[in-house]
């Protein structure tokens, strides 16, 4: 393909390039400026692979700047949150995801229910914010009997999005507010799911899950 014009060469090929074109002078630092972002869903994921693969082999630090938040997760193993300009977090995709440290981080790197005021204090005791994942989240029959350490909230579903793999539940609680909720799709079919819009249930998860997030963010 040496002989092709940069019109003649796709999407992936014209970044494979440029990619060379950055390394061939060894430099000790490379930054990548959202350098998937016109590609396609497949090819940005395989190119995700070989960018790291290559990473890992020249050995040198790549800065990595993406507004894709799940591609910042899988890229990174030290992550930097900014917003407007000012680092709101740092640390490992783990820490970022599991710890946020700002409702900001929390509703900006995946997705995160925030939960304060008066409904945090009828479930936790404390009217001060917290994150918990949607995935961390189990529904269950009104009544279900939960252990302790479990926290509960009762609600009605509103909507159900089915996305292959797993369903996206959205649940109204007592006083308005939404809760997202994911399961993955096990034994279940798309028929089975969209017959549970409107039907009451039980939110359960367990505290440890609960993340404390500082008043600004």
């Amino acid at each position: 393909m040496a002989k092709r014009k940069p019109s003649q060469l796709s999407g992936g090929q014209r970044q494979r390039v440029a990619l060379a074109r950055a390394l061939i002078t060894h430099p000790r630092v490379l930054l990548l400026d959202e350098p998937l972002g016109a590609l396609d869903l497949k090819l940005r994921q395989q190119m995700q692979v070989e960018l790291k693969a290559i990473q890992q082999q020249v050995g040198i630090t790549f800065v990595y700047v993406t507004h894709d938040q799940e591609e910042a997760l899988t890229m990174s193993d030290r992550l930097a949150v900014f917003n407007h300009g000012r680092i709101e977090q740092v640390g490992t995709p783990e820490e970022i995801y599991e710890h946020p440290a700002t409702p900001f981080v929390a509703s900006f790197v995946g997705v995160s229910n925030l939960i304060e005021s008066e409904l945090a204090a009828a479930i936790t005791g404390s009217p001060a914010m917290f994150s918990i994942r949607p995935e961390k989240i189990r529904i269950v029959k009104p009544g279900t009997q939960t252990p302790e350490g479990t926290c509960m909230v009762e609600g009605c579903i509103e909507d159900v999005i089915y996305l292959g793999m797993y369903t996206r539940y959205l649940v109204e609680i007592h006083g308005g507010q939404k809760l997202t909720v994911v399961e993955q799709n096990r034994e279940v079919t798309p028929t089975d799911l969209l017959e549970m819009c409107g039907r009451p249930v039980q939110l359960i998860w367990h505290s440890d899950y609960n993340r404390p997030l500082a008043d600004k963010g």
